[in-house]
Order: C-alpha cells, then structure tokens, then sequence
C-alpha cells in the first residue's frame, strides 16, 4: 500500500494515472492463493472460473506471493494469460526462466544470490559445518536441498536439514485455458529505472530480478523474548563484496566469557606442510592431515594434493616452501676429497723421487739391467696416473668429463704394457735363445717397446671410438640424495668404459701370468717376483673396484675410483721401484757386482765407455743377468 501510494503521488513514475488495489491473504495455502487469483481475474468474489464478469476490467498486475511454491501456483495462470506478476520473496531460480515465466518479476535477489551470501558468511568466520532448518514446503525444502549442494561445492559440511512441518495444505487444482487481453504494464516494468528517497536505484534485469542487496543482522534475544536486530554488515551481489563489521556482533553468553568468535568445524584445519586426506564414509569436511611427501610443500590449509617443487628446488623441513637444490660434487674443501688430492699430491713426489734417483744412477747395474728406458716409461705413466686423478676432484665439466675416463685408461695401459714388455724381455732372454739371437740380429728392434706401443695402441683406437660415437658428459642427478643435485660425468658409453676397463684387466692379467712364470729365473737383479706381487696388488684392487663403484652413488662412485687408482699405481711404484731404491740408495755395495773378468765398477770405466749406451738393452739385460757374477775386490 505504501509502494502504491508513492506512485500515485508521484509526477514521474506513472503521471496521469491512478493506481489502486485488491488485497487477498494467502495464508501460506497454495489452494487459497489460486481461489484468490482467480476471484481477481473473474472480479467476483466467488470466482466464476473462465469467465470475466466485468465488461470493462481494471486488472493490471499481481503482486505477490512472499513464497516461491505459492507464487509458482498462481503464475501457472497469470502467465496464460500475460499478467505481470511481481513477488517480494520468492527466491527460486526456476523464475529466471523467461520462456515459461515471461512476466514474473521479483523485487529480491533470485536464491543463488542469497546462497552466495549465506555461503561467504560462513567462510568469513570459517565455519564449515553446520546445520540447515527450513520450512515445510516445497520451495523451502527445494532450495534447502540446493543450498546443501552449493555448500558442498564450497567446502562447507551439512551436518543435518531439519524440516519444520506447516499445517496440511490442500493439494487438488483446477486448470483454467480462458486467454485474457494482455495488459501494457510488462513494457513498463521492463524498462523501469527508478530512484527510491532513499537514493537507491530500483530496476530489473532481463531475468526479472533486481540487482538488490542483502543486509546481515545479528539477532539479540534476551531473557524477556524480547528480540534485537543489529544492522551488522551488507553483501553486494553484483561484486560479490561481503562487508562485516565484527565489533558490533553481539555473540551468545558463553562465547562473550571466552573471549572468541564460535568455530564450527568437523576436523581441525591442516597446518602448513600437510594436506587433506578424506575420511572413508564421512562427509568431505572430515579429514585427516597427512605430512607431504619430500620434494612438495603446502602452504595453505585446504589443499588435498601437495604441490610438487620444481626440479631444481626440494622442500623444506617443515614442507610449507620449497628451497633451492644444495649442488653436491667431489670437491677440495670436502675432507674426502681433501685427503684424496693430498694422498695424489704425495705419491707425486714420490714417484717423481725415484724417476729422478733412475736417472741419476743410470749408469748402475740394477737400472741398466732392468731395461732402464721402460723403467723411465713405466715411472712417467705412474706420475701421470696419480695427476690425472685430480680431473676427477672439483665441479665437472665437459672437458673433464670427455677427457678423465679416457686418460685414465690410455696411461694405465701404457703402465701394463710397459710392465708385460720388462717381463716378457726377461722371459725371451732366458727361455729362448733362438729368439733372443734373432732380436740381437735386428740389432735396433726393441722387442719390450714394441709391446708398449701395440698394447697401448689398442687402448688408444677403443677410447676414439668411445669419445666418438658416445663421448661422455655432464648430467645432474636429482633423484638419488633426497634435496641435491649430484653434479656427475655420464660416461655416455657403459659398454666403451667397461671395454677400456676389461682390456686393462685383460693385460693386467697376462703380465701377472709372464711374471708368474719368470719368478724363479736366477739372477740377482731379476725383477720378476717383484712384478709377480704388484700385479697380484693390481688386479686385487681391481676386482674389488667393480662391486664397490657399482653400489656407490655420486660423489663416493668418483672417491672409489680415485681410490682404486691411487692404489693400483702405488702398488706397482712401491713393489717394483722400492727394492731397487733401497739398493741404490742403503745398500750401494750391491750396486756394482760385475761379469768375471771386469776388475771395477762401471762408473769407474773410462769416459769413453761409459758413453756405450747399450745398444740392444734387452739383449745386454739378459747377458749380465746370466753371467756369474763376482764381488770386486
């Protein structure tokens, strides 16, 4: 009556015309509301169904109802008809259809906009599990069901719908088919754009609906019934902006003495570094919270599947962020590969000692007899042995990973072979002297050379091939230690490397079984049984090299194989080199037996021949050691 009275008294909204009214209650009875609609129709009191009693009819519009099941029953005639219909309270969102209702306009928000609100209320205090309590009707059970769907969708639990029952409702309904004259008011209230006193602007979309407002009030009951409405925030559905202004909710006496706002929740939110795991058979809201994985982080509390770190990154301790990969290597400041580079950098000098005592006392007979250009060989490929171990210390790159592998077993073939060529010498001197005149005929061939440069020519064509077709390189491993990536060579090849490795084997083999052989051969000077004992050194680390580097990983593979270098080389230098340094060096007296008939040392010998270098060394190795020899008096 209000609204009505603003329009007429109004010069803008409908000038000219005067409005009135009909008022019929409902009583929230679908059968009474369509008795009503069809009095108004008929303008009878007693509704003469299909027929209109009035030769000049004033009916416009309908106005009501506040029930979306109530206002559903009288809109199934009023729209056969072309009347607008216009409802303050029904919510549905069945009205937004405009090919069934047409003319169905509402002065609310439809439900979906009430749900919103309903919904951000609830997360705005965290809220998510409650308890919905709606009327006895058809709409009201309708959308109780769909708000308990959307809160679903939104994480938020119903933990029951309790319906409360209205008094019986007649449920029969009569059709009616008559078409009435369709009235102009639908162009109007289509179009309508106006501003209320209080500065608000009314109109409705294209739904029917208009874009409103919801206000939220906080209840106060007292002890008396009496009730309080405290205005204590707003909801914009157009920006789906919720506005709350805690300070003024008054919350209920127990909440007041505690000193906190109420919680609702099935299970307690998860902390940072967890995430959700449902619980079978209850609703989504109740959960367990399961520690991430290494490698992902949660940073929020509502997050089922832990978010995965990128590749470089690992999380942290407490899972909520990830950090960056620490970058693991063999390098010098780690005490392994402290000791490693130091244990490298003392053999060193050791070897680099004993090259320098050959070469002062090369003119001796313990260096001359024991073929002292190999010897020279066989000392410079254990000084490059221990060197080329610190390609394998420090951050790998792609020169030190093409080229450590293949320097390591090109040098350590040149060692076996050199150590095959002194015993094979020995051996062919002794054991055949048919071959031993046929080398003396040559004059200039040298047989242990010779073996040297085709033993290691093998080597040499398998690491081309290997750096060819497959060379090695730099790779980072991040799936081994849990938070680093190992920075590692790729060998590129696994057959090439274990090829080159076998063939080193393989010599390492043959040479142990020369010496074997040649142990017992006599002479003081004969070198036999010493090289028959480092190489039982060398192929004992070896053999355990492969099982250990297989079962390490990363930085440890790299340490075992610097390890089993180390102590291989140092094996051959301290069981070949040091028996004759300790004759050289502590026991020089040893130092200058001769043949029969020599009544000197040969450092005694004239300038003139001492500069007879020993033309054929392996020949002349062979005579001194067959000769019987004699101390000089």
């Amino acid at each position: 009556m209000y609204a009505i009275e603003e329009i007429n008294n109004s010069t803008e909204l409908l000038p000219n015309i005067t409005v009135g009214y009909r008022i019929y209650d409902a009583c929230t009875s679908e059968a009474i509301a369509l008795t009503s609609t069809f009095s108004l129709l008929s303008e009878e009191e007693t509704p003469a169904l299909n027929y209109i009693c009035q030769l000049d009819q004033k009916l416009v519009a309908f106005v009501g109802h506040l029930l979306s099941s109530i206002t559903y029953i009288t809109a199934e005639i009023t729209q056969l008809y072309g009347y607008p219909q216009i409802s303050y309270g029904a919510l549905d969102p069945v009205f937004n259809d405009r090919v069934r209702f047409p003319s169905i306009y509402r002065t609310v928000p439809n439900e979906y906009s009430q749900f919103r609100v309903i919904i951000k209320l609830l997360k705005h205090f965290g809220w998510t599990w409650v308890g919905i309590i709606a009327s006895d009707d058809d709409s009201n059970r309708q959308a109780s069901e769909e708000l308990r769907k959307e809160m679903g969708r939104n994480g938020i639990c119903v933990d029951f719908l309790k319906v409360i029952l209205n008094s019986e409702m007649e449920n029969s309904l009569e059709e009616v088919t008559e078409v009435i004259k369709r009235s102009s008011l639908n162009y109007y209230l289509k179009n309508i754009h106006m501003k209320m006193a209080s500065g608000e602007e009314i109109f409705f979309t294209k739904d029917g609906n208009i874009p409103g407002k919801f206000d939220i009030l906080n209840w106060v009951i007292y002890g008396n019934g009496t009730i309080k409405k405290i205005h204590v925030g707003k909801f914009f559905p157009t920006t789906d902006y919720l506005v709350i202004h805690e300070k003024a909710i008054t919350w209920g006496h127990y909440f007041q003495k505690m000193l906190k706002i109420p919680t609702s929740f099935c299970t307690q939110k998860c902390s940072s570094g967890q995430r959700r795991a449902h619980q079978n058979g209850r609703p989504p809201c109740c959960f367990d919270c399961v520690p991430c994985s290494e490698g992902e982080i949660s940073n929020s509390s509502e997050l089922e599947i832990c978010v995965k770190c990128p590749d470089d990154h690992w999380s942290n301790p407490t899972r909520n962020r990830c950090i960056k990969r620490i970058t693991d290597f063999l390098s010098y400041e780690d005490l392994l590969g402290y000791i490693l580079s130091g244990c490298a950098s003392l053999f060193i000098v050791n070897t680099a000692t004993v090259l320098l005592v050959f070469i002062k006392h090369r003119r001796t007979p313990i260096v001359r007899a024991n073929n002292q250009n190999i010897s020279y060989i066989l000392l410079m490929a254990l000084l490059m042995s221990f060197l080329c171990t610190f390609m394998f210390i420090g951050q790998p790159t792609g020169v030190t990973c093409l080229l450590r592998q293949a320097l390591f077993v090109c040098v350590f073939s040149v060692a076996i072979s050199s150590i095959l060529g002194k015993t094979m010498t020995v051996l062919v001197a002794f054991k055949s002297a048919k071959m031993a005149n046929r080398f003396r005929k040559w004059g200039k061939i040298n047989i242990s050379v010779v073996i040297v440069f085709v033993c290691s020519f093998v080597e040499l064509v398998i690491c081309v091939i290997w750096l060819t077709m497959s060379p090695p390189y730099v790779e980072s491993d991040i799936k081994t230690t849990p938070g680093k990536i190992i920075l590692q060579c790729n060998e590129g090849s696994t057959i090439s490397f274990y090829l080159a490795v076998s063939y080193i084997g393989v010599l390492s083999l043959i040479s142990f079984a020369v010496a074997f052989i040649a142990r017992k051969l006599p002479d003081r000077f004969n070198e036999a049984q010493h090289i028959t004992f480092s190489m039982l050194v060398f192929c004992s680390v070896w053999a355990s090299f492969i099982p250990t580097y297989l079962s390490t990983k990363g930085k440890h593979m790299v340490a075992v194989e610097i390890f089993a270098i180390q102590a291989s080389a140092a094996g051959l230098l301290m069981c070949i080199f040091t028996p004759k340094c300790y004759i050289i060096l502590l026991k020089p007296e040893l130092n200058w037996q001769l043949p029969t008939g020599l009544l000197r040392p040969p450092w005694h010998e004239p300038a003139h021949l001492q500069q007879d270098t020993n033309t054929n060394a392996e020949v002349t190795s062979a005579t001194l050691m067959k000769a019987h020899f004699l101390p000089l008096n």
